[in-house]
């Protein structure tokens, strides 16, 4: 694959929309060579499954087993945006899905080093990588 340029932090928190410009603000975690979906995952596990047709941000376990493993609304909804990533990347969906626990664990780490060990961010991220590696087969994308 082709490696691409990384915002590293890229959550709706640091996406400022304006008058219909958009800005991404926070470029600590730049880097100028990592997997094209790295940043495409970071947003993806930070969004809940809309709930009466909206979205909303969390870093609950269960709204990342909603968004991945279950059929809902917001599932059919990420399926498409996957699809079309893949689609415009080029990725097979088993190197996918690599990515995506990859992009997990690297999360799990780098919180886990932030924090001194002592976060609660550091262990949602691990919980995410160790479901997914556990449940593997049964992701929906």
């Amino acid at each position: 694959i082709n490696l691409v340029s990384r915002h590293g932090d890229f959550y709706p928190w640091n996406i400022i929309l304006n008058d219909g410009h958009v800005a991404v603000i926070d470029w600590r975690f730049f880097e100028s060579s990592c997997h094209p979906a790295f940043d495409f995952f970071s947003l993806l596990s930070t969004l809940n499954v809309p709930k009466n047709g909206k979205f909303g941000f969390d870093d609950d376990i269960g709204h990342f087993r909603e968004m991945f493993f279950e059929k809902n609304e917001g599932n059919s909804f990420i399926s498409e945006l996957c699809g079309d990533f893949i689609r415009r990347t080029r990725i097979e969906s088993g190197l996918f899905t690599f990515l995506l626990e990859m992009t997990l664990l690297e999360w799990s780490t780098r919180e886990y080093l932030l924090s001194g060990g002592t976060g609660e961010k550091d262990r949602v991220w691990n919980e995410r990588f160790l479901y997914l590696v556990r449940n593997r087969a049964r992701v929906t994308l």
